[in-house]
């Protein structure tokens, strides 16, 4: 199970899907930094919270990986949400 870090300052656009995120995800405890912000394309909402597909490659978080499924990350995990680009 991913695990996710609460934004400074969350955004403020409540309906996320179709859109990307900055999401703050925790780091490896051996990783020496609390955690890391990666872009994820969000794909919709379930009773778990928000799901999408991981657009960067983490540093700092073994077992996760560009492409990858991330699910049940909310409002307080993001930190800025944009329109996906089309084309």
């Amino acid at each position: 199970m991913t695990a996710f870090q609460e934004a400074p300052s969350p955004a403020p656009y409540r309906d996320h899907t179709g859109r990307v995120a900055k999401v703050g995800f925790t780091a490896d405890k051996d990783s020496g930094v609390a955690g890391e912000w990666m872009w994820v394309e969000i794909a919709g909402w379930n009773e778990d919270g928000y799901y999408g597909r991981l657009l960067n490659e983490p540093v700092h978080i073994a077992g996760l990986s560009y492409g990858d499924e991330v699910h049940g990350f909310d409002e307080r995990h993001i930190y800025q949400s944009e329109p996906a680009q089309v084309g």
